[in-house]
């Protein structure tokens, strides 16, 4: 278990401080009004924003990761903390680092996923707004054109 735990925590806790969060806000189109887009500027757009639209799987999968591994070894410190006396000497070997470094890594994917989470939810709110305005013009020209 506890070798599983470093295998595991290693790469993620690696990758983790890589982790962009990335924002919508900047985007250059966002600027631009709908009301005044000619509808291959409509479609164009469309197009590329079914390409970037913000994703929540990766914060999903970091959260139950994050509360297993946080959770497994928390349990397992705990156990060797109620131990008499054992407890103790156990956290200093290699095994028992390596729970309390699973443990922190467990509750740091746990809490960066929950925070990604929310923050996707927010841009994916903008981003969907933005995509509905953009439909309902393309709507609008093609209704133009059938008349």
């Amino acid at each position: 278990m506890i070798w599983l735990t470093a295998v595991v925590s290693l790469p993620i806790a690696l990758a983790l401080p890589s982790a962009r969060l990335v924002s919508y806000d900047d985007d250059d189109q966002l600027d631009r009004p709908v009301k005044e887009m000619r509808r291959s500027d409509v479609i164009a757009e469309l197009a590329r924003r079914e390409d970037d639209r913000p994703g929540i799987v990766g914060p999903i999968v970091m959260m139950p990761i994050g509360l297993a591994l946080g959770g497994a070894n928390g349990l397992l410190i705990g156990l060797a903390l109620s131990s008499s006396g054992v407890g103790v000497s156990w956290l200093g070997s290699v095994n028992g680092v390596l729970a309390i470094s699973g443990a922190v890594v467990g509750v740091g994917l746990l809490v960066a996923g929950i925070v990604m989470f929310v923050q996707r939810l927010v841009e994916r709110g903008k981003f969907d707004e933005r995509t509905a305005a953009l439909r309902s013009r393309l709507a609008e020209l093609d209704a133009l054109e059938r008349t």
